[in-house]
């Protein structure tokens, strides 16, 4: 983009506390004496990665930017009921994305709820990708799959009940070394086929 050849610009307050500037032209990068954005309202701080910005022009046209050096908190519902909103963000195009590349991201609260309600057979879908492990800790654990549920893994999987396992079904079906050659009449898949796969 090329410069901006308007410079008309309102800067108030103080450089060694913090200014409102309106019309603030941003530097493009390589540091090049050329803008691509404009902001409307620029909110900055002494420090010059402590700002808020309303650009209004550019790449960047309709963006709210806020940055600051420490912890960005944000404070609310402190006079609602227990079961108001106290705090609602909605992206009504495009995608919410939450990065921590170094830290955390950890949720508490008296109950938390996953939904997706996606259309179609593609969307609707919720996705846990861990290169680690998923532990889950809970008195509960109840899984209700309505078109069923499938495990897999190339090595062991072990299932422990200190005072009972139930296995109840119209059919159970097993394959073991036993079939690697002849597979089960009933299940005409080998258990040498599931002893190599890597994945489903």
């Amino acid at each position: 983009m090329s410069a901006k050849e308007e410079r008309t610009n309102f800067v108030y307050g103080h450089k060694s506390k913090g200014t409102i500037k309106f019309g603030h032209l941003w530097l493009d990068s390589e540091n090049k004496l050329e803008t691509a954005v404009q902001s409307g309202v620029m909110l900055q701080a002494y420090d010059a990665r402590h700002y808020m910005s309303m650009d209004i022009d550019g790449v960047r046209k309709g963006w709210t930017l806020n940055r600051c050096p420490g912890t960005y908190q944000i404070l609310c519902g402190t006079d609602l009921k227990a079961d108001g909103i106290g705090y609602l963000l909605i992206s009504e195009m495009g995608d919410i994305v939450l990065r921590s590349p170094s830290g955390k991201i950890r949720m508490e609260a008296q109950d938390i709820e996953l939904i997706a309600n996606g259309t179609g057979n593609k969307r609707g879908n919720i996705e846990l990708d861990s290169n680690t492990s998923v532990k889950i800790d809970s008195p509960m654990f109840d899984v209700n799959c309505k078109n069923g549920i499938r495990f897999f893994t190339p090595f062991s999987i072990d299932i422990v009940g200190n005072a009972r396992i139930n296995f109840i079904s119209n059919f159970i079906q097993g394959l073991s070394s036993a079939s690697k050659s002849v597979p089960d009449k009933l299940n005409p898949t080998s258990s040498l086929k599931y002893g190599t796969n890597q994945a489903y």
